[in-house]
């Protein structure tokens, strides 16, 4: 099932609570011209953070605060003092926290890097590097949280640092790793047992929850821990690496994915199964006050197509996990994703690949191809943007008819916006991307207007103002 089109020919309809609040080519303050709206997060009332490039060469780029009366001010941009010696040309990794407070990255990376944070008001340095580096041998950040009240979780790389320019444009950095805490200008380091050397900067995985909680996945050796959990600046081990899990095997590996409120924590967990040593089975797992769960394992079939692969993709504050399962398809030899929720041993399919969906606007059936971007929303949103379309069965070449973004919530699936619709003066084309959702629901999304390329920055509210459900 789903949401339909309207007659033959006709455009699919805009929604009537959608806004736009910012685009290519507006000025922001500083005299700031916006070339392209870069990126974009969303506190719960819908303030917004964003990066966007200006017109120039090279390219800079400046860090914005929308509030949610629509005034924009300045956060960081170039020239300002505060970032001395880093490069506003690469501006990235921002995260907000559901209370408004962000943080953000500048600079080129290793030895040009820095941690800037947002407190409502002011934008400060947590970690950089020369000049005025902190803290003491920052070289590099790698992953980044922010939580509730503007808790930040980082890790950041030390040395010894290596680097292979086997692909000068994508270089492979290498770093000892640190993982910190920072809270009202303080930082401080988070003490863990594994040894964090020759690490890729992103290898440490971070989650928070609205508690303050930060899940931290870890590259181990021997009996090192896999997970653990970051609470009241303690580090808490859950999971060692060559743990013995009844039913399940010996776990070699586990990345969590998200953690909920009450702090249980969705994550993939790789097994060997049969002592031998190495890796055979994949499972979703729920960690939840000790006791681990087995959402689904790789191995199974769905529709007759042997199930290759599984992913956890998140947690809402009911505990129910989200997950996709890759699936091989039978004639075109494709990957294909099916995608589902679990909730107290119960299992709910949302949507495959290869799924009848409604029809296009000509009145012709359509499958959903393609499944990108999902977001899990802690409300129980679950929200993706999917290519539709047919396959040609005498060629197997694909035919898309359409995209739209599509909400989940137990119920049957829901568009919520299509390309083709009509926003400010223009059409909405290219792609639609989800930039962000918050606790409510609320959509934050950036896409593409007509074909001058025209990047568009939208709000879609969960909720119209007279409305209380």
């Amino acid at each position: 099932g789903g949401g339909g089109g309207g007659g033959q020919g006709d455009p699919p309809p805009t929604p009537s609570k959608l806004k736009v609040l910012a685009r290519d080519g507006n000025t922001f303050p500083g005299d700031f011209q916006v070339q392209t709206i870069e990126s974009a997060n969303m506190s719960d009332d819908q303030t917004v953070a964003i990066i966007a490039s200006e017109t120039g060469t090279p390219s800079l780029n400046g860090v914005f605060l929308r509030t949610p009366a629509g005034q924009i001010r300045s956060v960081l941009t170039p020239g300002d003092s505060r970032a001395e010696g880093l490069s506003f040309a690469n501006v990235r990794n921002l995260n907000m926290a559901p209370t408004g407070e962000f943080a953000f990255e500048i600079g080129n990376e290793l030895d040009n890097d820095g941690l800037f944070f947002y407190d409502g008001s002011d934008a400060r340095a947590l970690a950089r590097t020369d000049p005025g580096q902190t803290p003491e041998g920052f070289r590099i950040l790698g992953a980044l949280r922010v939580a509730q009240g503007g808790l930040v979780f980082f890790t950041d790389g030390t040395s010894p640092c290596e680097v292979d320019n086997t692909d000068p444009t994508d270089p492979d950095i290498s770093c000892a790793l640190r993982i910190h805490e920072a809270q009202g200008g303080e930082t401080r380091r988070i003490e863990v047992p594994n040894a964090l050397t020759n690490q890729t900067p992103t290898s440490v995985l971070l989650e928070v929850n609205s508690r303050g909680e930060a899940a931290v996945g870890l590259s181990a050796r021997g009996n090192e821990p896999l997970v653990g959990l970051i609470r009241d600046g303690q580090f808490e081990a859950l999971l060692p690496r060559r743990g013995d899990i009844e039913g399940l095997g010996v776990l070699f590996s586990a990345r969590p994915r998200a953690i909920s409120a009450t702090g249980a924590i969705a994550l993939d967990g790789f097994f060997d199964t049969d002592g031998d040593g190495e890796r055979d089975q994949e499972h979703v797992m729920l960690y939840d006050n000790g006791f681990i769960t087995s959402i689904e394992k790789n191995g199974g079939n769905f529709q007759g197509n042997p199930e290759v692969d599984v992913r956890a993709e998140g947690i809402d504050n009911d505990n129910q996990v989200i997950y996709r399962v890759v699936f091989d398809s039978d004639e075109a030899g494709r990957n294909l994703t099916s995608l589902r929720a679990w909730k107290d041993g119960r299992r709910s399919f949302i949507a495959h690949e290869g799924l009848a969906f409604a029809e296009d606007h000509n009145g012709d059936p359509q499958d959903i191809l393609d499944i990108d971007q999902v977001r899990v929303g802690v409300n129980g949103d679950v929200v993706f943007v999917a290519r539709l379309g047919v396959i040609d069965e005498d060629t197997g070449d694909r035919r898309i008819s359409g995209t739209r973004l599509i909400r989940w919530n137990g119920g049957p699936l829901e568009t919520l916006l299509e390309l083709g619709a009509s926003v400010d003066g223009g059409t909405l084309v290219d792609d639609i991307s989800i930039a962000d959702i918050n606790a409510n629901g609320d959509l934050l999304i950036i896409s593409s207007l007509d074909r001058s390329g025209t990047r568009i920055l939208l709000l879609l509210p969960r909720k119209g103002p007279d409305e209380n459900a």
